[in-house]
């Protein structure tokens, strides 16, 4: 649970509106405001902005208008990408704020892994893929928070930015949003 604050978090949402629905839901277990962005003036209004999707192409072209205002707000805004999401957060990717570089590939089916996340819970879970994303060539200092033997890295973060390759917003137990909305209120309490 994210340490209490004077108001409540202020989460900016930006993918697909299946996964938007899906991620509104596990948000609403904490104490946070939900605005789902739209125009480059919401970046100003939000302390952490959770960008998903499962088609690079279509997220990219709703990302891209948004891009600048994104980078502009980058020291007071903890940026979280799932799934194709988090290929847009590496070096070779729209928003360049992770030392690696991601690759999403599509993908017809889902495929599922059993993962752990020792820093968040000592519990098991499922970790749904699609499309497939690879982080590879990871720098010193990036943080690798998940990994398993057939697919690396599967959840990194660098200072204020997590990118996850799995679609957390399909996965019932919600520790890694508790996870990233902890590195959000740390980072709004920092700047006040």
């Amino acid at each position: 649970m994210p340490p209490e604050t004077i108001e409540p978090l202020r989460i900016g949402i930006i993918g697909h509106p299946a996964l938007l629905r899906c991620n509104i839901l596990q948000l609403r277990k904490f104490p946070v405001s939900i605005l789902p962005v739209y125009h480059p003036m919401q970046i100003a209004q939000v302390d952490g902005l959770l960008i998903t999707g499962w088609h690079y192409p279509s997220l990219y072209r709703n990302l891209y208008p948004l891009q600048d205002s994104i980078l502009r707000h980058l020291e007071q805004l903890s940026l979280w990408g799932i799934a194709a999401g988090a290929a847009l957060m590496g070096q070779n990717g729209l928003l360049p704020v992770l030392d690696c570089t991601i690759v999403s590939q599509p993908k017809e089916r889902i495929s599922t892994s059993i993962l752990e996340l020792p820093g968040c819970s000592e519990k098991r879970f499922i970790g749904y893929f699609i499309p497939d994303v690879v982080f590879s060539s990871p720098a010193p200092n990036l943080g690798i928070l998940c990994q398993n033997q057939s697919r690396g890295a599967i959840a990194i973060r660098q200072g204020n930015h997590l990118a996850s390759s799995f679609a957390a917003e399909l996965t019932p137990d919600c520790y890694l949003y508790s996870y990233w909305l902890e590195m959000v209120a740390a980072l709004k309490e920092w700047l006040i």
